[in-house]
């Protein structure tokens, strides 16, 4: 599900407007809020994997701190859907004085584009990595940015980087699908194995275990999948209908 998953992150960190194991070296965010910190980070941590977790982190991140400048860069809703539901938080990051590591400055930046229409977010967002390059994190949204921009091949280092840093379970999702738009569908086969290997009691990576196997037309197999994944999470309605439409396909 690869255009909902990033549809779904993108939409909540917006300007781009729109896991385990991570190193120590992660970039510093500033708040008031010990609890709103520990949000986010927890919120980072799932990007690409959980993504409810992901926007209830975010969410509850805001609440305990509104001035967060992080918090409300993720908080955002897309732009290019609703650019006055994102305003509010914008604002908030305009009007934010205190202080930034690298990253945060970086994010602080892009906020100020927000009213240019020739703008591209995506152009910016790997600047992270560069910023920040012994945080896993900064290369999955490196990576997500390539992704959406179209560019498979650019965010197959990206993402990568990111496993072999963290390894951050949301890069070998990202990174399965990457391989799966270029049409590498072994490697992309290899990648969904790993991601189900690193996170087997979760049901996202039998989700997109699910659409490897229905792009292969192994139908049944898909089914299977899918319908692990519902097992798991009885709430992902998404993988029962896709479940439902992959046992269709397989009579």
């Amino acid at each position: 599900m690869l255009r909902t998953q990033l549809k779904t992150l993108l939409g909540l960190t917006a300007f781009l407007f729109g896991c385990a194991l991570l190193p120590a070296q992660k970039m510093e965010m500033h708040s008031s809020s010990p609890e709103a910190i520990a949000l986010m980070e927890e919120a980072l941590d799932n990007m690409g994997h959980d993504m409810q977790l992901f926007g209830e982190n975010v969410d509850a991140a805001v609440e305990a701190d509104p001035d967060m400048l992080i918090a409300n860069f993720f908080a955002m809703s897309n732009p290019d859907e609703d650019k006055e539901a994102a305003r509010p938080y914008v604002e908030r990051m305009l009007a934010y004085d205190g202080p930034m590591s690298a990253g945060e400055k970086i994010f602080a930046e892009m906020a100020t584009h927000f009213d240019e229409d020739d703008y591209n977010p995506m152009m910016t967002i790997p600047q992270l990595a560069e910023a920040h390059p012994e945080d896993a994190r900064m290369y999955l949204l490196a990576g997500v940015a390539h992704m959406y921009s179209e560019q498979p091949a650019k965010a197959v280092p990206f993402l990568k980087k990111a496993i072999d840093m963290g390894p951050m379970l949301g890069a070998y999702n990202m990174l399965g699908y990457a391989y799966m738009t270029m049409g590498q569908m072994e490697d992309a086969g290899a990648t969904f194995e790993a991601y189900v290997a690193a996170a087997p009691d979760h049901h996202n990576p039998y989700d997109s275990m699910g659409d490897y196997y229905m792009a292969m037309e192994d139908y049944a197999a898909a089914a299977e999948a899918f319908e692990k994944a519902v097992a798991i999470n009885p709430d992902a309605t998404y993988s029962a209908e896709k479940a439902k439409q992959a046992r269709e396909k397989a009579k």
